[in-house]
């Protein structure tokens, strides 16, 4: 299961923190081509049972959507890190707001 979570960091350095993010994928992505190109061999030498191939195949593309979303997290980041620079993150307040810890989301009126 893929879920969001958001931390806290100096803004100075969310840049290094998008930059590790995308060398994480970069190597995924690296490993996950290492895994296509086992398989393109595979297809030329196997003659009858293709099911490790596919199997292969499949966790090829689970991992490529893996990375596609990672590639998306960090556009997200760097799309508002730009928004901040360039001013226009309007009315944003410097920290979390404060939560209720008895887990009660109503308002009272």
């Amino acid at each position: 299961m893929r879920v969001r979570i958001s931390y806290g960091m100096e803004i100075e350095d969310v840049p290094s923190r998008a930059s590790e993010l995308l060398f994480d994928t970069v190597e995924k992505l690296e490993e996950t081509l290492a895994l296509l190109k086992r398989c393109r061999d595979g297809v030329e030498d196997c003659t009858t049972d293709f099911r490790h191939i596919t199997n292969s195949l499949d966790n090829a593309r689970l991992s490529l959507s893996s990375v596609d979303q990672s590639i998306n997290d960090v556009e997200f980041i760097l799309d508002g890190l730009n928004n901040y620079y360039n001013g226009e993150t309007q009315n944003v307040p410097d920290r979390r707001p404060t939560m209720d810890s008895s887990g009660n989301t109503t308002e009272e009126t």
